[in-house]
This record gives C-alpha cells, structure tokens and sequence, in this order.
C-alpha cells in the first residue's frame, strides 16, 4: 500500500533529509509487510534492505515525475535522490526533446538485471522535463534495451483526449 500518496504530495515535508526519511521508513514498513510467496524462502535483512532502497527509490522516481506539486518540494525530491548511495548529480542532461537540464543518474537493481535511470528537469524550477531507463545486460556486455520520455506539456482537464485510431505517434494521457 503505498502510503505516501505521490499523486498527492501536499503533507509531504519540503526538506529533502525529512522526506529520504519518511519515504525510507514507508519503504520499510511496506517490504516488511509484504507476504512471501507460498513455499518461499524468508528474506533476509540484506535482501530486506536491498528492497527498501528499491522501493524509495521507486517512489522518489514517482514524486520526481508529479508535475503538481510546487517547486520547493520539487527541489526537495531532487535533493533527495542526490541522497541515495546509487545517484550522481548531473548538470548537463538532455531530455529525449532536446532540452537541457540537470538531474540525477541512478543505477539500481531491477528485477531483470541492473537498471539506469536519468531523471531530467528544469534549471531554476525544477520542473521534471523527463527521463530514460537503460537496461543494462548481465555480464557487462553491450548495452540493452531502454525508453525514454520527455514531458512536453502538463495541464488539469475534465476529459481524456480523443486520439485518432491511426495516429502513429507514441501518447500518453
């Protein structure tokens, strides 16, 4: 259950150590709360830990994509994933439309393998412009496969936009 409320964001603390904390002991409580599978081996606090940062991690990504909410909190999710053992902080990052912007480099455990994830947003507002996910192959060969998006626009409607059957172009509403 994710208790957090991403989409929600307006009792989350601005300061960027408070929220790493709230969202690491959500994070815990949520992995040790979890069921194992029926014959199933329990986790050990290693493994625990490992998916504890996984899911922070996964719900920083979520507070980072939310275009809502406003740009000290904004700034306190960028702050915050320069907190995890596994970011680099970037100044020089494009978005897949070719804006440039600063952001965080992540590398994680995925469930296939490890991961790279660049979140990109805006100088100055914070707004988040996008991201890219590498998947990177066992054995370090050459690079996998991945995606990216780029946040072109941002706005409150009533409805879902109509999109034409034989639109070609990739949308997501």
């Amino acid at each position: 259950m994710n208790v957090l409320s991403p989409t929600g964001g307006g009792d989350l603390p601005a300061d960027p150590d408070q929220l790493l904390a709230r969202i690491r002991a959500d994070a815990d409580a949520s992995v040790r709360n979890e069921r194992p599978e029926p014959g199933a081996a329990p986790r050990g606090e290693e493994q625990i830990k490992g998916l504890v940062e996984r899911t922070a991690m996964s719900r920083l990504l979520t507070l980072a994509a939310n275009p809502f909410p406003g740009p000290g909190l904004r700034a306190a999710v960028l702050s915050a994933l320069s907190r995890m053992p596994t970011a680099t902080m970037r100044t020089d990052l494009t978005d897949l439309a070719g804006r440039k912007g600063i952001g965080a480099l992540i590398r994680f455990q995925g469930p296939e393998g490890w991961e790279r994830a660049e979140l990109i947003f805006e100088p100055g507002t914070y707004r988040f412009l996008g991201y890219s996910i590498l998947l990177e192959p066992p054995g370090g060969g050459p690079e996998g496969q991945g995606y990216a998006t780029a946040v072109l626009e941002t706005k409150i409607v009533n409805a879902m936009p109509k999109i034409p059957a034989d639109d070609s172009e990739a949308v997501t509403c």
